[in-house]
């Protein structure tokens, strides 16, 4: 049987119409879609936990509103300049 990185490099070679083929059938895996959507509960159910416990901020300005997503398109910005 192959392996994962197998399966990848497989993949990889596929043309762009059939990697998508691909895609969306492993998108539509009933099994796949219960995984996505237990860790979109554990994420939810951490972020819920974040502010019961008093673990976020409050954006008072339209000064402050740009810097938090100035932030993060800055942080995204060097998260993708690394994985390149």
């Amino acid at each position: 049987m192959s392996t994962v990185a197998e399966i990848k490099a497989a993949a990889g070679k596929l043309p762009v119409a059939e990697r998508l083929k691909l895609f969306e059938h492993l998108a539509h895996d009933a099994a796949i879609r219960r995984q996505q959507l237990a860790r979109l509960r554990a994420e939810i159910n951490k972020g819920v936990r974040d502010h019961e416990a008093g673990r976020f901020i409050e954006i008072t300005s339209a000064a402050a509103h740009r810097g938090f997503f100035a932030d993060i398109r800055n942080r995204g910005r060097v998260r993708l300049a690394q994985s390149a």
